[in-house]
């Protein structure tokens, strides 16, 4: 790696799409590989802000309006953006239809945004000529829309359905830009139920979730490209899992890249360093599980660590103490979207990740 990178994971939480990108490209400008929409979504009155701010909540709230639903547990919602008010404030539905049939019914709706904020990309993309810079666009794993839509049981039962349509909605959003753009698989639910159980069943919960993963990922069209995004959930800034050294991320990452289907390229993968409101250890110990690390060459790590509570210095010995046991460069990052964040500290950490960057290049520490 000739360069360090800055990436952002997706959502940005500002006035609206044309805003978030052209505030990420004001602060990071060339230091970009992909640009996300900042996901924003629809404002409602419910939704001041977007509802996209929420990740997939949007979606699972979506699957009500078909006959193939029943609600059977009623959400419960905090004040601010409209999201759930926690990890267990979720709704919950029936299905209504065999799961044979479900594939009828499903759709989640990510075409349709990209196709609109994709325009929006080109035309910031054309403006500031940068000509290397992809549009990049999240989807979850499988699993993340069937549990949080039908719980545990019935998420597992429905978990191929979802998948297709996951895999078809990808493929046609593929089919409009094309090597435009990068896919990043996010998997909060896949990583978080290895983490919940007992060490003894942690390794074959790991490749279990992984499998989920690679099913996916084999359904999609072999030219695209893709990243993974490990992510530790920041639902209202809080997270749905929680580690106490890099080495669960390891140990994740490193069956994936076993499970990776040959001949396809994994374009990154990144890593939550912070875990939503708590911001990073800055103790030596927590990274050095790193050094076990099976990355391919071509492979960016991608480090997210940028914290709104850490200052600068702070910032940059962490990434020099992680970087000493990967023995390579990592490009940078928060540990999850923006969006749950306030404007003014969103604006921040950009400002923070900009100043690192810039700073590692020059050998500031």
């Amino acid at each position: 790696m000739k360069q360090r990178n800055a990436h952002l994971v997706g959502s940005i939480p500002f006035k609206d799409e044309r805003t978030a990108m052209t505030k990420a490209i004001k602060y990071l400008s060339n230091g970009l590989r992909s640009l996300p929409d900042g996901e924003i979504g629809k404002k409602s009155r419910r939704h001041k802000l977007g509802e996209r701010l929420g990740w997939i909540q949007w979606v699972v709230e979506g699957l009500g309006e078909t006959p193939a639903f029943s609600l059977v547990k009623k959400p419960a919602f905090e004040r601010r953006l409209g999201l759930w008010a926690d990890y267990r404030s979720g709704l919950r539905y029936r299905l209504n239809v065999p799961i044979s049939e479900l594939h009828r019914y499903l759709d989640f709706g990510y075409p349709e945004y990209f196709k609109k904020n994709y325009k929006i990309f080109q035309s910031l993309k054309k403006k500031h000529r940068l000509k290397n810079l992809r549009f990049q666009f999240g989807i979850p794993g499988a699993l993340d829309l069937s549990l949080f839509s039908l719980g545990f049981i019935n998420g597992f039962r429905a978990r191929k359905a979802f998948e297709d349509r996951l895999a078809y909605e990808v493929n046609a959003m593929h089919e409009i830009a094309g090597d435009d753009v990068l896919f990043q698989i996010e998997v909060p639910v896949e990583l978080g139920l290895s983490l919940k159980l007992p060490a003894v069943l942690r390794p074959l919960a790991v490749r279990q979730a992984v499998k989920s993963i690679i099913s996916l990922v084999k359904k999609i069209d072999r030219d695209a490209a893709m990243g993974v995004h490990l992510c530790l959930g920041d639902l209202n800034n809080k997270p749905f899992s929680r580690i106490r050294s890099a080495a669960p991320l390891v140990a994740f990452s490193n069956e994936l890249v076993k499970q990776w289907p040959r001949g396809r390229a994994l374009e990154f993968i990144h890593y939550p360093l912070a875990m939503a409101d708590i911001p990073p250890s800055t103790a030596p110990r927590f990274y050095k599980p790193m050094g076990k690390l099976d990355l391919p060459k071509k492979t960016r790590f991608i480090a997210g660590f940028v914290h709104e509570e850490l200052g600068d210095k702070e910032h940059a010995e962490i990434l020099s103490v992680l970087e000493s046991f990967l023995g390579r460069k990592a490009d940078v990052s928060s540990s999850c979207g923006l969006g749950r964040r306030t404007p003014e500290t969103a604006e921040l950490i950009l400002k923070k990740t900009a100043k690192l960057i810039s700073s590692m290049e020059k050998g500031k520490k």
